[in-house]
Formats: structure tokens, sequence, C-alpha cells
């Protein structure tokens, strides 16, 4: 039988030293590579939901075009926003109402579903657009919303908006009350409807009335209303209002 020559494996076997000088090393690595990994995962779903913002404007732009410059109507007492959108092919799936840093609930599991085909597979309770996951801007633009005589109650037109790329169609939203999924309330309501949810609770993803979408940093604040460019949006014909309409 031949023998084997111990001699040949001779340098190959670690000490117990140097394996836990490799485990420190490799721990230091995760350390300092692991909160970038995050970072990188956070902007990733904040892209994401930037593009659901993109296609949002598209729907924005063909929904006008087809109704002489006017803004889809926030409700008309027949359907809300997302409903036009849906049922009228502005939009043609569910899956732009949810943004990808919400967590998915069975309310957003529903959206996913829609599609113009099959617009609205789960009734929620008769309210199966109630978490869409962005709010519109009703007070200003549009409209159509009794709840509260401060807002102008008819869909501006696209020629009415003093500053198109300084005006907030749409916003990360949180729901409060059934009724108001999908609705940025601009101050009037008690509290805030806007849901500070990317960059680790840090920033909103904003769509503007000329169609560019940006990520807003306003900080770990109790009332996102308090911080540019959000702060004067209760405030109707101030100058510096970004949500006012000629």
């Amino acid at each position: 039988m031949k023998t084997v020559n111990r001699r040949t494996y001779e340098g190959i076997y670690f000490t117990l030293i140097e394996l836990l000088v490799v485990i420190a090393i490799i721990a230091i690595l995760m350390t300092i590579l692991l909160p970038a990994l995050v970072s990188v995962k956070s902007r990733g779903k904040q892209i994401l939901c930037t593009n659901n913002l993109k296609q949002f404007s598209n729907a924005f732009v063909m929904y006008a075009s087809d109704n002489n410059g006017y803004f889809v109507p926030s409700y008309d007492d027949s359907m809300y926003w997302p409903q036009h959108f849906v049922l009228e092919r502005y939009t043609l799936s569910g899956k732009i109402y949810v943004c990808p840093d919400v967590s998915t609930t069975s309310q957003h599991k529903s959206w996913l579903k829609i599609t113009s085909d099959n617009p609205w597979p789960d009734s929620n309770h008769g309210y199966p657009y109630k978490h869409s996951d962005y709010g519109y801007n009703y007070a200003h633009i549009g409209g159509s919303y009794t709840w509260y005589p401060e807002s102008d109650h008819t869909p501006a037109k696209t020629t009415q908006v003093r500053r198109l790329s300084e005006t907030i169609i749409l916003v990360d939203d949180i729901y409060s009350d059934p009724r108001w999924g999908g609705w940025y309330a601009t101050g009037y309501a008690t509290g805030s409807n806007m849901d500070v949810r990317h960059l680790k609770d840090t920033a909103v993803d904003v769509l503007w009335g000329d169609g560019h979408s940006s990520c807003e940093k306003v900080g770990h604040v109790p009332d996102p209303y308090l911080i540019g460019p959000f702060q004067n949006g209760k405030i109707l014909a101030d100058p510096d209002n970004h949500w006012d309409r000629y």
C-alpha cells in the first residue's frame, strides 16, 4: 500500500488564532458594508416609487389632453380620481398605486390585482380605492370635494395653475379616514396625510404639475407641513403657495 507523505500537506492548516483573525476581519467588513447595503436598498425602493409617479404623470397628461386641459377631478359625485384613471384606461395596472416602501397589507394586495379589465377585484367595504399610496392635491387642483368649503370645487385647467413646475399634484400619502385614501389634504385636515417614508423616513416623493418628480427631504419632523415646499399649502391666494391657481 502506498503511504501518504504528511509533509506534503504541511502549511495548509489554520491555527485557532488565524481563524479568529479572519472571523474578526469578516465581522468588521460586514459592519462597514451593511449600512451601505441598507441605504442602497432604501434608495432602490424610492426610485421605484419615482417610476410610479412618472407613469402617473403620463396619465394626468393624457386625461387633460382628452378633457380640454382639465385635471382629473378628485371626485365628481360618481367616481374618485383612481377610478377615472383605471376605468378609462389611463392607468392599466393597479401596481403603480402601491409604493414599494409601504408594507404590503391585504388592501395593497388588492390593488396589485387591479387592471382596466378587472378594475375592482376587492370591494374593500365600498372603498376599493381607499388605500392608494399617493395623495392627490384635491383642494387646489382636483376640486369637486365638498367636505372643505375652502377648496375650489372645480378641477383646475393646466392654464389656470400659476406655476406648474412648483405645483404639487401627487405626494406620498397615508390614509386616516377610509375616504381619504388618495387625498392630499394640503393642511385642511387635522394632522397630516403626508407619509414621510423614504430614505429612512426622512423624505417624500412628489409629482409636480409640469410632469417632473422629485424626492423632497423633510427630516424627522412631527408635521411636514412646516417644511418647504409644503408649508404654505393651506393658505389660499398666498403668493408663495405652491398649490394655488389663477
